[in-house]
């Protein structure tokens, strides 16, 4: 999961662009805190397992004295859940390519 702009997206490993999660109405769910959206993945079964922080960019010194930087840290959470054999299948043939 990733936690961007009060909105989830996941990567269930299908290869496919991470999806917002939709509520009823076929709009994104946008939540009002990063807790708020782990709450609610706990209401759905879901138990946070791990999380990681990637870092991306750098930063330079212009002669000696402070300069300019450019990092980016993403946060991912991972979850996990019991799944049935069906599902696990499914997504299985559907995180490769042949």
């Amino acid at each position: 999961m990733e936690f961007h702009k009060n909105c989830i997206k996941l990567d269930d490993g299908t290869n496919k662009k991470r999806q917002p999660i939709k509520g009823a109405d076929g709009k994104d769910l946008k939540f009002t805190s990063l807790v708020g959206a782990i709450n609610y993945m706990s209401l759905q079964g879901w138990e946070l397992i791990d999380t990681k922080s990637v870092t991306s960019g750098g930063g330079y010194v212009i002669g000696g004295y402070g300069g300019s930087s450019s990092t980016d840290t993403k946060v991912y959470y991972i979850f996990s859940r019991e799944v049935s054999d069906e599902e696990l299948e499914s997504a299985v043939n559907n995180s490769y390519k042949e």
